[in-house]
């Protein structure tokens, strides 16, 4: 397990081609009102409200099987007695709630709403400030990068924990920087992890978690495969340890899009990204903590997930 744990959950644990199965609307049924609730492009929530002249049963029965030919999987998590939660690995989720009806009202009819949460930017990178990198004392600084500020209430903000740049410069030359600079703040080189190839952004030894945990690492993010190259370095000070991770996407703008990838800033920045961690703890502690943390959120996880 790596340190890289980290910069991978905050990436992901935030769909693919979402088809739009609410335009299949069950015989006698109606659409009353559509409302989009989206803050950014990153993440689309659009809600759906129907009325129906069918029972509650008929509408779960509806939806359970026009779902299930789409990929979903019936979440375990319950929000209320009167909805049912589905989700499509960790980037599609979508709430059926059914309103309670009321007595003894003429014309009653039934009504329901339809949630559908979907994540148009995977990296959430279209949610970012972009703009000179802040000064740092415990690691060196590369030349012409940008770095990512949240933005909140118009302002930006630092990212928690850690450093996020993008860099026109190639993987290769960013790592011979920071190989070649990193020493000069104390820090000692003790590992090195490389892959490429088209992949699902998760890397092997997450595979092997998820796998080992009875979850099929396929299922976390379906239909979505980027070409990159992912180079990781891992140092240590003192009780202190540091993760450099540089993904070069090589991908052009287009493919980009079609896997829910928002090319935007990777065209006005550059298309390698950059993540910068240090830690008050050495990797044995980091690797303990990560797996306690891990079994103790897998079984929320399954239940999320349906499995």
């Amino acid at each position: 397990m790596r340190l890289c744990i980290g910069f991978v959950f905050f990436l992901f644990f935030t769909i693919s081609a979402f088809c739009e199965f609410y335009l299949v609307e069950p015989p006698n049924t109606i659409l009353i009102s559509k409302e989009e609730k989206s803050k950014d492009k990153s993440l689309s929530v659009v809600v759906y409200k129907y009325e129906t002249e069918l029972p509650s049963d008929h509408i779960i029965s509806f939806y359970r099987s026009v779902l299930k030919n789409l990929g979903f999987r019936e979440s375990k998590k319950k929000f209320s007695d009167n909805s049912i939660f589905f989700t499509k690995g960790l980037v599609s989720q979508v709430l059926l709630y059914i309103y309670p009806q009321i007595k003894n009202i003429p014309d009653n009819k039934q009504k329901y709403s339809i949630t559908v949460w979907d994540i148009k930017d995977i990296l959430f990178l279209s949610g970012f400030s972009f703009q000179a990198p802040l000064k740092i004392d415990f690691a060196p600084v590369l030349d012409n990068a940008v770095e990512a500020f949240q933005v909140i209430d118009g302002n930006p903000v630092k990212l928690l924990n850690h450093h996020l740049y993008l860099s026109n410069k190639g993987s290769e030359e960013i790592t011979r920087f920071y190989k070649q600079n990193m020493v000069k703040y104390g820090w000692e080189l003790k590992n090195e992890v490389s892959y490429s190839g088209r992949q699902n952004f998760l890397l092997k030894y997450l595979e092997d978690m998820f796998r080992d945990a009875g979850i099929d690492p396929n299922s976390l993010y379906p239909n979505i495969e980027v070409n990159f190259k992912s180079i990781t370095l891992e140092y240590e000070q003192k009780g202190k340890s540091c993760v450099v991770n540089i993904i070069e996407f090589l991908d052009p703008p287009q493919v980009l899009e079609e896997n829910r990838i928002d090319p935007e800033a990777f065209i006005r920045y550059g298309n390698v990204l950059i993540s910068l961690n240090m830690a008050e703890k050495t990797f044995e502690n980091i690797r303990k903590e990560t797996r306690k943390i891990f079994d103790k959120s897998i079984e929320d996880l399954k239940n999320f997930l349906g499995y």
